[in-house]
């Protein structure tokens, strides 16, 4: 691999004294520092909560039900470039609502439960969004330290097997609050996963 840049001490040293300052590098407007953060964001399956909007740079933007619909144009217009999804929020809102009255039916309380059904069914439904962009099943992946490429598991199948794996254990739990076989209080030995916020972070336990 070919190193770029100086390589003799003096022109490393000049490159140095040449680089601005941290606190007077890259984006300085709140704009700005929002756009800068969700450079790295694409397809949004390795990170937590909801897909954050790109607007025109949004991966999914060519299928983007926003802009199939009247009036959907205006509602990208009315939020800011890094908020939440719309439709994802409204999706997650619809999940989660049709499970909290179901479980309510059986007498269980348990919006942990709601929350973690509900974001898995999102995160499900963005596999799929990127399977209908990149419908190749196999991918090249670089290996490390040389030239070469090998094949792999197309990304949107392998989270996509994760998630389902998670949705069975979820159901499992429900399941078993509709037979009585569990309590809520004992929910968490199926290994259901924490209680997280929009942004992906672990939301701690209340105490009694």
């Amino acid at each position: 691999m070919v190193r770029k840049g100086p390589k003799t001490r003096a022109g490393i040293e000049a490159v140095k004294r040449n680089l601005p300052p941290p606190d007077r590098s890259g984006p300085i407007t709140e704009r700005g520092k929002k756009i800068a953060s969700l450079n790295s964001t694409k397809h949004g399956l390795r990170t937590g909560g909801f897909l954050r909007c790109k607007k025109d740079r949004c991966h999914f933007r060519q299928l983007c039900e926003l802009l199939q619909v009247e009036g959907g144009q205006s509602v990208l217009e009315s939020i800011d470039y890094g908020d939440p999804c719309p439709l994802e929020v409204e999706h997650y809102l619809w999940f989660r609502e049709r499970l909290d009255k179901e479980l309510t039916a059986l007498g269980v309380q348990d919006k942990g439960l709601c929350h973690v059904y509900a974001m898995t069914e999102i995160l499900i439904e963005r596999c799929h969004r990127l399977l209908a962009n990149e419908p190749d099943l196999v991918r090249r992946v670089p290996v490390k330290g040389s030239c070469y490429t090998r094949p792999a598991q197309a990304v949107a199948f392998r989270y996509m097997q994760e998630l389902w794996a998670k949705k069975h254990r979820l159901l499992e739990q429900i399941i078993a609050y509709a037979t009585g076989l569990q309590s809520p209080d004992s929910a968490q030995h199926l290994g259901s996963p924490p209680m997280t916020d929009v942004d992906g972070q672990v939301i701690p336990p209340r105490k009694a």
